[in-house]
């Protein structure tokens, strides 16, 4: 038998279908999208012709073949999707199977595939994963990761399921069915009647039968009978077969048929059937007949994959709008910016637009016609009088129109006359429960009268003022507001003013009244464009505006609900307030026609359906249809950049070793410290109505509230360990338990590593023990200086004692010596006469002049120490005074077997000197030559340019290098030399006279064998 049912009509009374639609300009990877589904985490993917793609409800991540890259997928044409009990994706590619790495974001393929063209996968009761590749069924084991061929006995597996007691089920290319037998490893087949050929696109299981999608149409087989039944459905294109991809079950009542003819849809409870297609004036419609997929996700809504168009949406609203705008039909409303809206007697809808003038809509037929008769496409007033309809317009006046045959009754334009319009902007018409009928125009507010057919101004003050807005309230008091004078009310026939005072000001007066209505609980509510007062008994005041939740100030329209909700309109979205002051927004995500709405444009009919009127159209729901979503989507990070560069777990030197979906940790280093971490809640439904929150430990220990945003930036953060916590609302705006934590470690520079602070704790140690030890050190050097200085010191006073002491004895010794060396002096004139004592006369003599030299020499120096010597220079032939001091050392130089040799000019070298200084210091040097020689004694004068330099050489014993300074410190005597009689003051005498003549004396080694004196002297 055939099914009768799909002979049947189409319902009637059946929801309209407004899908929302994802291609490549939303970031979809291709618009022919063959497979759908949603995974165990809740993302959705979707396999097209050109990449895989996985969908957060905000982005699509692609994945697509990379070359020479052994973990991509091995083609970017994607024939089918399924995730296996153990929560493994496995992708089929027309290239072979392969299943998804979630860790690093990669793909592998199991062994044994051909890289053949995949026509499905599938696992069964016994977890073995079964696909066909190419023409051929292959059975997958997990376990022992090895696949077997199964044999279809020439038949070309082209879809499979299980069903409901888990057996398995393939369809084939030629029209059968198989019911596969584990036990035996074999198939048995059932074939359709007559329909060899037919390929079985899908088998659906129910609890008694299968649903099979074939070429050429839509079938049932009964499990318990094996027999089929079933009927081509009826194409848009009368003899065409209907081509059935696959089957959906929505809920109990509903089936889905994906076909090449668009949707059809089957009530199973009225056995009628509904084709839905592409209709290319209605932007909300089927973007494409040709469906390849269908997906119900975990929040209800329901995901076709077409071939042409991408992906087609139909969210599961917790809110639905009937949208009416033009061009979605032939009878479409006529005009875009809806403004006036009531309803009739009759049940009708009487529509004013600012663009196309007057529209009627018949709720029960569906249908617009537009108005004609009226001058101006403007309409600004509307209100029904039992038969009569009132249209207010801009600059054409006032029109009365008879709803039933919509014929012009009266026009009424402005004159001067007493009793008259005095402008032709009628911008708002009311009727009062008393039956007064009330006209606000751009110049004043009017009582007219129908019988006299006279306009009398209402009160003085409201005389050429803009009226925007006029209602009455439930104890008849007649309200009118205006765009600059504020409020203004009647009540037991006296008008009074309405002031919100706050701060001396009255916030009615400083901005525009927009729209006045009385809530159902019997307050007034004003909407203005600095937001929504809502006031009680004229006493309390709520103001609503953007400080408290609002998405704008500019309150067009505001109507209650029997609830006591508030619904609002806004430039950014519908707003209800629920009456414990919640705000719920409604925006074009959640199924409105656009966001910003019209000003006037709100009604509530006689089935307490409201209607708000936009810019670009009009809407219409049941404020008591909302359904309460329990559904909390879960929470992932979802992209990790650095530097603007997004970052993979797969990529050299990541940051992360798994896939920033799955880690719970992230290390960067100092460079990486300018990052940002996307997230997302996985709301399908209205993704731009969920809010995020969040908060970072160690940073900002308080929740920031960020609206929509769905990314946390950090800029330079200093190295520390760090936890980003995030949360949501559903898209209902409730916050919900999901809260994420991602613990961040930020690591220091090496030189603020804790080895950096090591080194340093060390290298400080060390530096401190180093400056102690060179602190010690120079103490030490210090005290030792010190005690050299006090040893100095006491040396000095001990040279200064010894000097004064022998300079005393010198004195003392001086004269008689003198004596001595007189009484000498005349024996040695009369040597010859006493031969017998001349050698103890000589002896005498000698040791006088030295004992004399002495204490001449000790007197010298201590002038010299007192600074009280002076020379008396006088011009000196050097060269001959010189030659004169070394004749008197030729004597003492032979008796010590010395060779005594000279090198100097003959030329006559003459400068100013102290010849008696000059004298001494020569003698004091080639006295020490004389003493200190080994075999020779060498004297050399040079002239060198203005100077004249002296040089005496003795081969003595050398003087080590530390003693050439210390022989012309006085009474130094070196160890070596303690033997050789002297005073050791002679050198320190021949230094000082050097010095004061501007000279110097200088000791030196030359040859490496010659102590050598240079004695240098200017020339002047």
């Amino acid at each position: 038998m055939l099914f009768a049912m799909f002979m049947a009509p189409c319902f009637a009374d059946c929801q309209s279908f407004d899908f929302k639609h994802y291609q490549v300009e939303d970031g979809l990877s291709n618009n022919s999208v063959i497979s759908i589904l949603q995974d165990h985490r809740g993302f959705l993917w979707f396999g097209t012709s050109d990449g895989l793609n996985r969908f957060d409800g905000y982005t699509f991540k692609i994945f697509r073949n990379i070359e020479k890259d052994k973990t991509s997928l091995g083609s970017n044409s994607i024939t089918y999707l399924f995730e296996d009990r153990n929560n493994t994706l496995w992708i089929g590619t027309v290239k072979g199977i392969f299943y998804y790495n979630p860790v690093k974001e990669n793909f592998i393929k199991p062994a044994g595939s051909e890289s053949k063209n995949i026509r499905f996968i599938h696992q069964n009761k016994n977890g073995h994963i079964f696909y066909a590749e190419e023409k051929q069924l292959y059975k997958y084991d997990l376990h022992k990761q090895t696949r077997s061929t199964i044999n279809t006995y020439g038949k070309i597996p082209s879809s499979i399921c299980s069903d409901l007691s888990g057996d398995l089920w393939i369809g084939t290319e030629d029209g059968s069915i198989g019911k596969y037998n584990s036990k035996k490893n074999k198939f048995s087949f059932f074939t359709l009647s007559a329909k060899n050929g037919t390929i079985v696109e899908k088998i659906y299981a129910t609890d008694k039968y299968l649903l099979l999608g074939t070429s050429s149409g839509f079938y049932k087989f009964d499990i318990s009978t094996n027999t089929f039944s079933g009927s081509v459905l009826n194409s848009f294109y009368k003899e065409k077969k209907i081509i059935v991809r696959d089957i959906l079950e929505v809920n109990n009542q509903y089936y889905w048929l994906a076909t090449e003819d668009g949707l059809y849809i089957y009530d199973v409870d009225k056995k009628l059937y509904r084709n839905v297609r592409k209709n290319y004036i209605n932007p909300y419609s089927l973007s494409d007949n040709a469906i390849y997929s269908l997906y119900k996700d975990k929040e209800g809504g329901v995901w076709l994959g077409t071939y042409f168009g991408g992906i087609n949406y139909l969210p599961n609203q917790p809110l639905f709008f009937d949208k009416y705008f033009t061009g979605k039909s032939e009878n479409s409303i006529q005009g875009n910016v809806v403004r006036e809206i009531t309803q009739d007697k009759y049940g009708s809808y009487w529509i004013g637009t600012e663009d196309a003038g007057l529209n009627k809509f018949d709720i029960h037929k569906k249908v617009f016609s537009s108005i004609k008769g009226i001058s101006s496409s403007n309409i600004h007033g509307i209100m029904t009088d039992d038969n009569l309809l009132y249209v207010g317009t801009f600059e054409k006046g006032l029109y009365i129109l008879n709803i039933q045959d919509h014929k012009i009754v009266k026009h009424y334009m402005a004159d001067s006359s007493m009793y008259q319009l005095k402008s032709n902007f009628v911008n708002a018409v009311k009727k009062t429960k008393s039956g007064k009928i009330i006209v606000g125009t751009s110049k004043g507010v009017y009582h007219f009268d129908p019988l006299t057919e006279k306009f009398t101004g209402l009160h003085p003050e409201l005389k050429d003022q803009f009226c925007s807005a006029i209602t009455e309230d439930s104890k008849n008091r007649l309200w009118v507001g205006t765009h600059n004078k504020g409020l203004f009310f009647t009540a037991n026939g006296k008008w009074y003013k309405l002031k919100l005072i706050s701060g001396n000001r009255d916030l009615l007066a400083e901005t525009r009244i927009l729209y006045l209505n009385e809530s159902f609980d019997k307050n007034l509510m004003i909407g203005t464009e600095a937001g929504l007062y809502v006031v009680q008994h004229l006493k309390n005041v709520f103001a609503y505006n953007m400080s408290n939740g609002l998405p704008g100030n500019i309150i067009y329209t505001a109507v209650s609900d029997t609830l006591n909700n508030i619904w609002t309109t806004t430039s950014k979205g519908l707003v209800c307030i629920d009456k414990y002051k919640n705000i719920r927004i409604y925006t074009k995500n959640d199924g409105l026609l656009n966001d910003q709405f019209n000003y006037q444009s709100g009604f509530t009919d006689s089935q307490f359906h409201l209607l708000f009127g936009s810019v670009k159209g009009l809407i219409r729901f049941n404020p008591y249809s909302i359904k309460v979503t329990d559904y909390t989507p879960p929470l992932y990070f979802t992209r990790l950049s650095i530097s603007n560069i997004t970052i993979n777990a797969d990529d050299p030197g990541a940051p992360i070793e798994e896939s920033v979906l799955l880690t719970k940790y992230i290390k960067l280093n100092y460079k990486q410290s300018n990052f940002s971490i996307d997230f997302a809640a996985l709301n399908f439904t209205a993704p731009n109505s969920v809010q995020y929150a969040y908060k970072i430990d160690g940073l900002d220990n308080t929740w920031n509230y960020i609206g929509n945003n769905r990314t946390v930036y950090f800029t330079n953060v200093a190295s520390g360990n760090y936890y980003l916590h995030i949360k949501s609302t559903n898209n209902s705006g409730r916050w919900i338990n999901n809260e994420k934590t991602l613990r961040i470690t930020i690591m220091p520079p090496f030189w603020k590593s804790n080895i950096a602070y090591t080194v340093y704790v060390f290298i400080i140690l060390l530096i401190t023990y180093f400056i102690a030890r060179a602190i010690y050190a120079r103490n030490k050097v210090k005290q030792a200086r010190k005690m050299e200085r006090f040893e100095l010191s006491k040396e000095k006073e001990l040279t200064e004692s010894k000097i004064d002491f022998f300079t005393n004895v010198a004195h003392e010794i001086k004269t008689p010596l003198t004596l001595i060396r007189a009484s000498v002096e005349k024996l040695m004139k009369n040597i010859n006469d006493i031969p017998a004592f001349e050698k103890y006369i000589l002896a005498i003599n000698k040791n006088s002049e030295r004992l004399i030299s002495l204490t001449n020499e000790l007197l010298d120096f201590r002038k010299i120490e007192s600074k009280h010597i002076t020379l008396n220079t006088e011009r000196v032939d050097v060269r001959e005074l010189l030659l004169k001091i070394l004749s008197s050392f030729q004597i003492a130089a032979e008796e010590n077997y010395l060779e005594f040799s000279t090198h100097i000019s003959n030329a006559p070298v003459e400068t100013f000197v102290d010849a008696e200084a000059f004298t001494k210091i020569i003698s004091n040097l080639l006295n020490n030559a004389v003493k200190y020689a080994y075999t020779t004694v060498m004297v050399r004068m040079l002239v060198i340019g203005n100077s004249i330099s002296i040089y005496v050489y003795n081969d003595g014993k050398i003087v080590p290098a530390e003693l050439h300074e210390k022989i012309f410190e006085p009474f130094f005597r070196s160890n070596n030399v303690k033997n050789i009689r002297g005073s050791g003051i002679g050198l320190a005498i021949a230094s000082e006279l050097a010095m004061l003549h501007e000279g110097s004396l200088e000791f030196f080694i030359h040859d490496n064998k010659y102590n050598t004196f240079h004695l240098k002297l200017p020339v002047k």
